[in-house]
């Protein structure tokens, strides 16, 4: 599994306190068919969602949500789906825990 270092955790606190706080955050893999996949936050707020690289603490890509045409889950693989316009996302969750 993927561990943050004290230096990752340390920007991540600075970056939250001088923006807002996401509703929720997920420590995802974006999946693509042509290349592979690498480790993102995805981070939802109350009007957008945003991938963030969690070495460097970029956002990587916004979408708002009045672009959402389309989302699910694939709950035996621990994905979510997600459509932006054209923008098809599939990330696949870490650390989730069944019950």
């Amino acid at each position: 599994g993927f561990t943050p270092t004290a230096a990752m955790v340390q920007r991540h606190e600075d970056a939250l306190v001088s923006s807002k706080r996401p509703l929720f955050q997920f420590q995802v893999t974006k999946l693509r068919n042509w290349r592979t996949g690498y480790v993102r936050l995805l981070c939802f707020y109350d009007d957008h969602v945003s991938t963030i690289d969690p070495d460097a603490h970029n956002a990587t890509n916004t979408w708002n949500y009045s672009t959402l045409t389309d989302y699910g889950s694939v709950p035996d693989k621990d994905q979510i789906l997600l459509q932006f316009d054209k923008d098809k996302l599939k990330f696949h969750c870490h650390n989730v825990e069944s019950s």
